[in-house]
């Protein structure tokens, strides 16, 4: 399935819950419907959790970087 920019912002939003409840029970729907479209979701929903995690990883080493230099001195 070849997914378009504004089709993969639109999953980001139903992965963040920032639809509203009428468009997040149609992503629901569908994803019942049409197993493709499910499994994208799914992969999406992965890439998510991954790149949020990195981001995370690459704070804490920003944050114990700047500690060691503060309290260092």
């Amino acid at each position: 399935m070849q997914w378009k920019w504004n089709e993969v912002r639109m999953v980001e939003r139903y992965l963040r819950k920032q639809l509203s409840p009428r468009v997040m029970q149609w992503f629901q729907a569908k994803q019942l419907q049409d197993s493709d479209f499910a499994q994208s979701i799914k992969w999406q929903a992965q890439v998510y959790r991954l790149v949020k995690f990195a981001a995370r990883q690459d704070l804490r080493k920003e944050i114990n970087k700047a500690e060691k230099a503060y309290f260092s001195e």
